[in-house]
C-alpha cells in the first residue's frame, strides 16, 4: 500500500511541479538560457561526480545553499534534508535517517549515521555537535553505505567537507548580534604561500548568554551555551599530480544550562508539576563541556593507470556532563560523567582514472579506539548511602579490505558490484566502587572480550532513459558494531551487543528537466533488520542489547525549480513507515508518578493498578525511535539586482510530522512546524554585507530530546525558541 502511495505522490507531484514548467521552458527558448540550476558536485562514491549521475539517494547542499537555509551546524541540517532527524542527548547528536539511528547513551556509543568530516569517519556521538564557518558542500548519503564508508554507516553518511584553500588571497569576517544575548563571529583566511604551497584558516566563536528559561529553584539560566573552534588547513602541491593536505582542528563547547525539564502530564516524586516553558526544577547544575583535537593528512597521487589515496587521522575527544536525573528539587539521583575517546584511522585506496571505461575503487581500512567512562551516581534513590562510581573502558580494533566497481554493460546502463569484510577484535574493562572511595564493590578490573567478522556488499543498476534523466535499482547490506554498555551490570560493564544487519532494497530516479529549470529527484525504499541494538534498564542500570528484528518502507521527493535566473525554489517530502517485529521483552518505562514502581525492563504498567503492577511488554507492530510517517520541507530564495547591491530574500518552512521517543512507543515527539526567513543585501562590489535573520519565527514549542528517568519523572529536552539577529560580514578582495 505504501510503495502504491509513494508512487501516486510522486507522480502527482511530478505533474504539479512540471506543468508550469512548460511556460518557463518556453521562455527559455525565447532566449532566456541563463537560469538553469547548477550542478553539483559530490563525493558519495569516494570520487568526484556530479550528484545526478550518482545512483544512490543523496542531498547535497553547498556552501552558500546551506547559509540561505539556515544551517550553521549539525544541529540544523534536518531541515533540509527529508527523513532525517538529528536528536540531542545530553550533549551528543544523534542523526537518525529514515528511522534509523542509535538510543545508546553512553560513551561507546556511535551514530548509526556516520559523519564524516573531509573525508574522516567522526566516532564520538558527544563531539559531534560543530558550528560550520568554511564549508564548501554538505552531502548526506541515504541508506547503508557499509562498502565504501564501512563502518557503523546502516542509515547512512553525513559528509562535511570544508573548503581547501585557494591559490589567491582570500579574506572574509562576519559578526553578528541576536536575541538571548547572542554573540556571534566568525573569520575566515586562505593566503597562497607560493606556486605549491597555500594554507587556509577559519574560526568560530558564539556565546548565548542569556538563558530560553530559569531554574525555579535557584534562578540560573537554562539552555545557554558558549562554544568556539578554529581550523586549518594546508595544503602542497609540487607537481601537477600530487596534492598533499595536512588539516588540524580544535573545537571547544560548553552548555552550562542543560537541565531538562519534567513534560506536561508527568511529576516529580515531590509532586512539583510541570514547570513552564524552558523552565526547570533542579537542585544541582546540570552542564555539558565538550573539547576535540583533530589532524588529519590526506596524500592524492596521480599515477599513469590509477590514482593512490592516503588518509591518516588521529582524534581526541573529551566530554564532561552532569544530569539531575529525577528533575526535581530533592537530591534523589545526580550523574557526573567524565568521557575520554581516542581514536586513530588509516585508510588507502587505489582508484581508476577518471576516463576508463571501468570505474573501480578498492582499498583497506584501518580503526584504533580506546574509550574510557568515569561515572559517578549520588542521591537518597540510590541503595549505597555514598552513591556508586563506574569506571570502564574498551578498546576497538577495526580491519576492513572493500571493492567496487562500475561498468558499463550497454550504452547509457551501468552495473555497479561491491563488497567489504571487515574484522572486528573489543575488549573490556571494568570496576564498580562504592561513591566517594576507592572501595571495591565486586570483582575488581573486570575483563572480556569478542570478536567476529562481517561482510558488507552493494549491487545496483543504473540506466540513462535520456541525458538528463536516470532511474536505478539497488540492493546494500549494511551493518552496525557491536560492543559493550558501559553503565549496566554489577561490574559496570553489561553483556556484549552484537552487530546489527540491515538489508535495504531501494528504486530511484534522477532528472533534470525544461532545460534544467528542474532537478527532479525521487526514491522508494524497503529496509530489513537483524539484531536492531536497543538500550533498557534493568535494576537502576542500563544495558544495551539486541532486539529481534524491524522493518521501514517509505519514499521521499527532493525538487528544485528556476523559473527565472533570480528565483529558486525548493521543496522536499519524506514518508515512513515502520516495524518492530516480534519483541518480547522490549525496553520500556512505565509513567513514574510516586506512586509509581519502577520498571525493570520487559513490562508495561498495569492499567488497572495504575503501575503498583506490571504484566509482560512485546513491542511487535511498534514504530521505530525518531521516525516521523510524514516530514517535509519548501522554500524559496529570490535575488533583486539594484545599482547600490544585491538583495536576496530566503524563506523555508519545515514540517516535522511526530515520531515515537522510544520503542515502547509511550512518549510521543508532537508534530510541528517551523519557519526560516532572510532578507541579505551585498553591495555592488560583492565585498561588504548585512543580513537580517529570523529562525522558528512560529515560536513552536517541540522537545529535541523525550526520555524517562525510570521510577522518577518524563523528562524533555526543548529545543531553540524564536531566534532572530542581524550579521555584519566583509571580505576580501
Amino acid at each position: 500500500m505504501l510503495y502504491r502511495t509513494t508512487l501516486l505522490f510522486s507522480g502527482a507531484v511530478m505533474m504539479l511541479g512540471l506543468s508550469p514548467a512548460v511556460a518557463w521552458a518556453q521562455q527559455a527558448d525565447q532566449g532566456a538560457s541563463d537560469g538553469q540550476l547548477q550542478d553539483i558536485v559530490v563525493t558519495a562514491q569516494r570520487r568526484s561526480e556530479r550528484l545526478q549521475d550518482v545512483p544512490i539517494a543523496v542531498s547535497a547542499l553547498t556552501g552558500d545553499q546551506a547559509l540561505a537555509a539556515g544551517i550553521t551546524g549539525t544541529a540544523t541540517i534536518q531541515a533540509s534534508v527529508p527523513s532525517l532527524v538529528v536528536a540531542r542527548t545530553a550533549n551528543s547528536a544523534t542523526p537518525f535517517l529514515r528511522g534509523i539511528g542509535s538510543t545508546i547513551g553512553d560513551a561507546n556509543a556511535e551514530s548509526s549515521v556516520a559523519i564524516y568530516l573531509d573525508g574522516v569517519y567522526q566516532p564520538a556521538a558527544y563531539g559531534n555537535f560543530f558550528e560550520f564557518n568554511n564549508i564548501e558542500r554538505i552531502e548526506v548519503l541515504k541508506g547503508p553505505q557499509g562498502t565504501l564508508f564501512g563502518r557503523n554507516a546502516t542509515g547512512g553518511v553525513i559528509q562535511v567537507i570544508t573548503k581547501d584553500p585557494s591559490d589567491k588571497l582570500e579574506s572574509a569576517f562576519d559578526f553578528g548580534y541576536a536575541n538571548y544575548e547572542t554573540v556571534t563571529a566568525n573569520a575566515y583566511l586562505s593566503v597562497p604561500v607560493s606556486d605549491t604551497l597555500a594554507f587556509n584558516l577559519s574560526g568560530s566563536y558564539l556565546d548565548q548568554n542569556e538563558g530560553w528559561g530559569a531554574n525555579l529553584i535557584d534562578g540560573t539560566p537554562t539552555r545557554n551555551t558558549r562554544n568556539y573552534g578554529v581550523r586549518g588547513k594546508f595544503m602542497f602541491t609540487p607537481t601537477d599530480r600530487t596534492t598533499i593536505k595536512l588539516s588540524g582542528s580544535y573545537q571547544h563547547s560548553v552548555n552550562p544550562g542543560i537541565n531538562s525539564q519534567n513534560i506536561a502530564g508527568s511529576q516529580t516524586l515531590l509532586g512539583q508539576t510541570y514547570p513552564g516553558d524552558f523552565n526547570t526544577w533542579s537542585d544541582h547544575k546540570s552542564i555539558s563541556r565538550n573539547e576535540v583535537k583533530a589532524v588529519a593528512l590526506h596524500v592524492d597521487q596521480d599515477f599513469d593507470a590509477f590514482r593512490f589515496v592516503n588518509i591518516t587521522s588521529y582524534n581526541k575527544t573529551t566530554g564532561y556532563v552532569t544530569v539531575d536525573g529525577d528533575q526535581s528539587s530533592a537530591d534523589l539521583f545526580f550523574l557526573q560523567v567524565n568521557q575520554l575517546s581516542k581514536t586513530f584511522t588509516q585508510e588507502v585506496q587505489l582508484l581508476s582514472r577518471s576516463d576508463s571505461r571501468f570505474q573501480w575503487v578498492v582499498g583497506g581500512y584501518y580503526y584504533d579506539r580506546n574509550v574510557s567512562q568515569f561515572a559517578q551516581n549520588s542521591g537518597s534513590f540510590l541503595p549505597l548511602p555514598t552513591g556508586l562510581d563506574q569506571f570502564a573502558n574498551t578498546k576497538v580494533r577495526s580491519k576492513s579490505l572493500f571493492a567496487q566497481g562500475t561498468y558499463p554493460i550497454t550504452d547509457g546502463t551501468n552495473l555497479t558490484a561491491g563488497f567489504r569484510y571487515s574484522w572486528e577484535k573489543i575488549k573490556g574493562t571494568a570496576t564498580n566502587y562504592i561513591g566517594g572511595t576507592s572501595i571495591p564493590l565486586g570483582p575488581v578490573g573486570t575483563t572480556a572480550s569478542f570478536d567476529y567478522g562481517k561482510p558488507t556488499w552493494r549491487l545496483s543498476l543504473d540506466h540513462k532513459f535520456a541525458p538528463d534523466i536516470m532511474g536505478y535499482v539497488s540492493y546494500n547490506r549494511g551493518t552496525k558494531s557491536g560492543n559493550y554498555g558501559m553503565t549496566g551490570g554489577p561490574a559496570g560493564l553489561s553483556q556484549p551487543y552484537q552487530p546489527e544487519e540491515i538489508d535495504a532494497y531501494e528504486a530511484g530516479v534522477k532528472s533534470q528537466l525544461f532545460d534544467r529549470r528542474v532537478r527532479l529527484n525521487a526514491a522508494i525504499f524497503h529496509y530489513d533488520f537483524k539484531n536492531y541494538q536497543f538500550q533498557k534498564y534493568v535494576g537502576g542500570a542500563a544495558f544495551v542489547f539486541n532486539g529481534p528484528s524491524a522493518k521501514t518502507t517509505g519514499g521521499e521527493i527532493e525538487l528544485e525549480i528556476k523559473p527565472t535566473r533570480r528565483l529558486t525554489l525548493t521543496g522536499n517530502v519524506g514518508i515512513l513507515d515502520t516495524k518492530i517485529g516480534d519483541f518480547a521483552g522490549a525496553p520500556n518505562s512505565c509513567r513514574p508518578f510516586a506512586t509509581n514502581v519502577p520498571d525493570v525492563g520487559g513490562f508495561f504498567c498495569d492499567p488497572v493498578t495504575g503501575g503498583s503492577g506490571t504484566v509482560p511488554f512485546n513491542a511487535r507492530g511498534n514504530r521505530l525511535p525518531n521516525a516521523a510517517k510524514l516530514s517535509g520541507n519548501a522554500g524559496f530564495s529570490y535575488e533583486i539586482p539594484t545599482a547600490n547591491g544585491t538583495f536576496l530574500l530566503t524563506g523555508s518552512a519545515y514540517h516535522f510530522g511526530g515520531a515515537p521517543a522510544a520503542v515502547d512507543n509511550r512518549l510521543y515527539y508532537r508534530k510541528y512546524t517551523t519557519f526560516n526567513g532572510s532578507i541579505g543585501w551585498t553591495d555592488a562590489r560583492d565585498q561588504f554585507s548585512l543580513r537580517l535573520w529570523g529562525k522558528n519565527l512560529s515560536n513552536e514549542y517541540y522537545y529535541q530530546q523525550l526520555g524517562t528517568s525510570p521510577g522518577l519523572a518524563d523528562f524533555g529536552s526543548p529545543a531553540a525558541p524564536r531566534t532572530y539577529g542581524v550579521t555584519i560580514g566583509y571580505k576580501f578582495p
